[in-house]
């Protein structure tokens, strides 16, 4: 894409892995858009490319750009990286899984070197804060006061 009469090239195949089809655009290989039919994943890929290329300058190469390693987990919007190469997406907020005992899915015996990433935009980060779908902890960074203990003596002991 260097002129701006060029378009990215979209792509809609049947994915068995995903039991969907998924739509892709070559230029724009971090993003991809699943849906039960083919017209919806062109749908949802073009939407996608439309929103990762909004807001740029019209005279600026979009192939340059370097978006977000994953799109918002909720509304699929694709966001550009905070720096080159990041996987923390500007406007918008990173979440690191390290898994769950109780988890079907994702349990690893190795938390310390494998994790899942996921990003939600901030439009969607306060919906969630708002819904209480997502909640704020605050932690006191302040030590937990030390146990008290009652020594015994053998006459108090007899008593009771």
């Amino acid at each position: 894409m260097t002129g701006h009469s060029e378009r990215p090239t979209f792509q809609v195949a049947w994915s068995d892995h995903d039991g969907a089809y998924v739509g892709t655009a070559v230029e724009f290989g971090s993003l991809s858009h699943r849906s039960s039919t083919a017209q919806g994943a062109l749908a949802g890929i073009e939407r996608l490319v439309a929103q990762a290329l909004d807001g740029h300058d019209a005279d600026e190469n979009p192939a340059t750009h370097t978006l977000c390693a994953v799109a918002c987990l909720i509304c699929a919007k694709a966001m550009p990286a905070s720096t080159p190469n990041s996987t923390e997406p500007l406007g918008g907020v990173t979440v690191h899984i390290f898994g769950n005992y109780g988890s079907a899915v994702f349990d690893p015996t190795d938390r310390a070197t494998r994790w899942l990433q996921a990003a939600l935009c901030d439009t969607c980060f306060a919906s969630a804060i708002t819904a209480q779908q997502v909640l704020q902890v605050t932690r006191s960074h302040t030590p937990a006061p030390p146990p008290t203990y009652r020594i015994a003596s053998c006459e108090t002991i007899q008593k009771l």
